[in-house]
């Protein structure tokens, strides 16, 4: 079978596969009537031809059921009589990983405080463990003859990162055939040799948030339309979650003020798509800068920070670093290293207020350093509002570090069925010394739905070292 074909009909049979064992899972559960044996019998059919065509992917299916299969019956081990078996089933939900995150119960007041301590506690250790994963660099693999298409498909399923094609370009242009080897190599490793091989390029400004949008480079001559321009091979840094390219350097002369004299570095600093940067920082002290000579070049300036603005619908940033004159005698800059400070969002969480009708008081949940608490809802007219108050855990966590982001969080009213119902406006309600209240307006009377607010956690402070080899000067 043609390897695309083949590839085509394995992630279509593994889906179907994956419907099938959910109702085999319910069918289970439930009284083996005559019916509910023919269809765990049409189940396991379906699994084994699934795993036999396509292993890989309906084994780590399989895998993810089985370990949700054990988050249940673990959270009810933690109110065990024994403590040894509440101790074990703590340690074996931490063990599960980040995943057990979507699935572990929030503290309640119907639990123990035993059971509670514990569910803090193996909260706050699963959202270290998530944060190390989200900020570690991706790694892809990819080997073979592959057409761009299939090849940016296998990078969003290795890396969950976006590669998509600009607005108004043929999708045909990604059915290219390219020919790939790469074996545990970064995000930005892998795209950029998809990128070089099949002739495309990036895009900054109009791209998608959360996609690093690529374009067919133009051709040398406009009627060579089929000969792509080879594209540039600059000085860059892509072993991490950035790549950090030079795009320029410049050299400036003052006739009247020669101290004045300096050469300049200009880098272009992106982000795995993934990622959602609220700054990216480089401390001047931390940048040590070698020429072709191996001896040091000096910054006009050591002290201070240089801030790379993080603008919405663009993907990068820019940092200039400027250094005295260097004497013509020296062709090039041998190396430049630095440190990125960058600060990103914590893992996104959800928190739940279940039949809003029956609540009392005004009950708060807490997770990823984020207090949410619900306030009640009241009509106005024609509309429902609904009340929520935000907070942080951490009293030295200024809350203006996140409104950048948390005017977009989404609130649902979710029906008994699971059907959410989105928000058709909001408005602020100011700041006060225990958080910040917004209002959230519905049609519908609440009081027969639960509530769903989604928010990133606490901020956290990622560093990185970037290295850049080789740079040539004017």
């Amino acid at each position: 079978m043609d390897r695309r074909l083949s590839q085509r009909f394995s992630r279509r049979l593994s889906a179907v596969s994956y419907f099938f064992c959910t109702l085999m899972k319910s069918a289970i559960k439930k009284s083996c009537s005559p019916v509910s044996s023919a269809l765990v019998s049409v189940c396991l059919v379906f699994t084994f031809c699934s795993a036999t065509f396509c292993p890989a992917i309906a084994f780590g299916q399989i895998e993810e059921m089985k370990t949700i299969d054990k988050i249940g019956p673990l959270q009810k081990q933690l109110d065990s009589g024994s403590f040894d078996e509440r101790d074990e089933a703590e340690k074996e939900l931490i063990k599960l990983g980040p995943v057990v995150l979507d699935y572990l119960d929030d503290p309640s007041e119907d639990f123990s405080s035993d059971k509670n301590e514990r569910l803090i506690r193996i909260r706050k250790q699963l959202e270290q463990a998530a944060i190390r994963v989200a900020t570690s660099p991706s790694k892809i693999s990819l080997s073979g003859t592959m057409t761009v298409k299939e090849a940016i498909s296998e990078i969003k399923l290795q890396s969950d990162n976006v590669l998509g094609l600009a607005e108004g370009y043929d999708e045909s242009v990604l059915e290219k055939e390219i020919e790939i080897d790469l074996k545990d190599a970064t995000f930005w490793q892998a795209a950029t040799e998809v990128m070089n091989r099949g002739g495309f390029q990036t895009v900054v400004y109009g791209s998608m948030p959360g996609q690093l949008t690529i374009i067919p480079i133009p051709p040398v001559q406009p009627d060579a339309i089929d000969q792509a321009q080879a594209a540039p091979v600059l000085p860059r840094d892509e072993s991490g979650i950035f790549s950090t390219r030079v795009v320029s350097v410049s050299s400036a002369k003052n006739l009247i003020a020669p101290q004045l004299d300096y050469t300049r570095v200009e880098l272009v600093i992106q982000w795995e798509p993934r990622l959602n940067p609220v700054s990216i920082e480089m401390p001047l002290s931390e940048v040590k800068v070698v020429d072709d000579q191996g001896k040091p070049l000096e910054l006009s300036n050591t002290q201070g920070t240089i801030s790379g603005l993080v603008q919405a619908g663009v993907s990068q940033v820019e940092m200039s670093i400027t250094l005295k004159h260097v004497p013509r005698k020296v062709q090039g800059i041998k190396s430049l290293t630095a440190k990125l400070d960058c600060v990103l969002p914590g893992r996104r969480e959800k928190f739940r207020f279940d039949s809003l009708g029956t609540i009392e008081g005004e009950p708060s949940i807490s997770k990823a350093g984020m207090i949410v608490q619900y306030m009640g809802y009241e009509e106005n007219e024609d509309l429902y509002g609904v009340n929520i108050r935000i907070a942080m855990e951490d009293p030295a966590t200024e809350l203006e570090s996140h409104l950048q982001w948390i005017y977009d969080n989404p609130l649902f009213l979710v029906s008994e069925d699971g059907k959410r119902e989105p928000s058709i406006g909001q408005q602020g309600g100011g700041m006060d010394e225990e958080g910040m209240l917004l209002q959230y307006f519905f049609v519908e009377d609440p009081s027969n739905f639960s509530l769903l607010y989604e928010s990133p956690g606490a901020i956290v402070s990622v560093p990185a070292n970037i290295s850049l080899k080789n740079i040539p000067l004017p």
